[in-house]
């Protein structure tokens, strides 16, 4: 395991990261807008309040998401990057829209995980290694949960609407990202290791 200074010194979101964090955050948070829309009656100002509001929570439950896969990649001596799939998203945005909000879909996008070479120097193989990778993936959607079940938990206790949308965009996250489609987490989980796939899915 390495150290916390090399952590925070790996740990960071290129520009181009962050762009696509927030345009997946805008068009994820609007698909969750459609579903509630589809049974609560809006106001333009409660609207606008409540896709704030969604917003707000769809943007931390994908920081987490991706702050958890950085942080265990860097400690197995990996670089973890965020890609959007915009195709998944504007497909799952049209499906949402003409459902009415009945059908909920949306695609997360790609965590790309590559060896830091130079912090892996004297190993005994160095190259990406098919395991390291599927862990990497496979605790960074164990945390999401994790996530989702303790904002369950604070909703119970509290009813504070941003924890419900946290738990709820958390759940979402987790179900689509597992799907095996190409430039989707479950794509490398499935071809990395078919059995423990079929486990996670």
């Amino acid at each position: 395991m390495l150290s916390l200074s090399i952590i925070q010194r790996h740990f960071s979101f290129e520009r181009k990261e962050r762009q696509h964090l927030l345009f997946t955050t805008f068009v994820s948070a609007l698909i969750l807008f459609m579903f509630v829309w589809n049974s609560t009656d809006f106001t333009v100002s409660t609207g606008l309040q409540e896709f704030l509001i969604i917003f707000v929570a769809t943007f931390f439950a994908l920081a987490v998401f991706i702050s958890a896969g950085k942080i265990i990649a860097i400690t197995y001596n990996y670089t973890a990057q965020y890609m959007q799939w915009t195709t998944g998203l504007l497909v799952g945005f049209v499906i949402t829209f003409l459902s009415y909000g009945f059908v909920p879909i949306l695609f997360p996008g790609l965590i790309e995980v590559q060896r830091i070479r130079r912090l892996s120097h004297g190993d005994h193989y160095s190259g990406e290694n098919k395991k390291e990778i599927f862990l990497i993936l496979a605790v960074a959607l164990w945390i999401l949960m994790l996530t989702g079940m303790i904002f369950q938990t604070l909703y119970a206790q509290t009813g504070v609407l941003i924890f419900k949308y946290v738990m709820v965009m958390s759940a979402l996250i987790c179900i689509f990202s597992v799907l095996p489609f190409q430039k989707n987490i479950g794509s490398h989980l499935f071809y990395v290791a078919r059995r423990k796939y079929y486990f996670i899915f």
